[in-house]
């Protein structure tokens, strides 16, 4: 199980693809209350105005 507060602590991590390159850095994890899991996450690209979501 993952605690809300775990999720609050990655906040602007850096998120890196599989091979370890940086992608951004994470703005949010937005979690599924029916099951208590992440559902998706934002993270903050090289723009400013710019996300992604995972």
């Amino acid at each position: 199980m993952i605690h809300a507060v775990d999720v609050r602590e990655w906040r602007d991590r850096d998120v890196v693809d599989t091979e370890s390159y940086k992608t951004g850095v994470l703005e949010a994890v937005h979690v599924d209350t029916t099951i208590d899991e992440p559902a998706v996450a934002t993270v903050r690209t090289g723009l400013p105005t710019r996300m992604a979501a995972l």
